[in-house]
């Protein structure tokens, strides 16, 4: 049976729950679930003050509510594709850029740059990479619903992402980097989410 929340800050009986927290849980319920979870909470907040059972009535609903935004809010933004892919190419821009900020640095590129000509070319090719991969595994594990155009959007984001730091210093638009660029950006996304996928599989076999 559906219980639905009282209006007029929320009174059950002799009980007024916290508004603030009862405002915050109903922010990332999803509607439909709403007015039966909250409900649910009062009443158990009403017999727990009237029996006096454990702590405080007040400070269990608080920290009831606090357990519930995280899944609650993750829940509503695995239902919303859209929320979802904003989420995972925003991941997917951040991890890539914080590793390459990383690779940037001494105690990493000063090894590198000892390493002979032919076996340099090479690691700096997959150095160079690398930051994509990183971007396509972070969006592999954030967009389970449209992984391909989290994807997209990602590339789009890192593939333009020089060109507006270059406008925003210079106030000049140069053109875009060549089709390698698009290319490798797109593979390395690619296979970041396939690899999510697989180990999905493979865990879940």
């Amino acid at each position: 049976m559906t219980r639905r929340m009282p209006k007029g800050g929320g009174r059950v009986g002799d009980v007024s729950p916290p508004s603030i927290s009862t405002r915050l849980l109903e922010l990332v319920l999803p509607p439909s679930l709403r007015d039966a979870f909250v409900g649910d909470l009062i009443e158990e907040l009403r017999r727990r003050q009237a029996s006096e059972v454990g702590s405080s009535p007040t400070r269990w609903y608080r920290r009831q509510v606090l357990r519930s935004i995280g899944p609650m809010a993750w829940r509503r933004l695995n239902a919303s594709a859209v929320a979802q892919t904003a989420l995972s190419t925003g991941a997917g821009f951040a991890a890539g850029w914080a590793w390459l900020w990383l690779l940037n640095q001494p105690l990493i590129l000063g090894p590198v740059f000892r390493l002979p000509g032919s076996s340099l070319a090479i690691v700096l090719v997959l150095l160079e990479a690398s930051p994509y991969l990183i971007a396509g595994l972070a969006v592999g594990l954030l967009a389970t619903a449209k992984p391909l155009l989290a994807v997209l959007a990602t590339g789009a984001l890192v593939w333009a992402w020089p060109l507006l730091r270059a406008w925003w210093s210079t106030g000049e638009l140069h053109a875009p980097g060549g089709l390698w660029s698009a290319v490798m950006i797109l593979a390395c996304l690619l296979l970041g989410v396939w690899i999510i996928q697989l180990v999905r599989r493979r865990l879940s076999a």
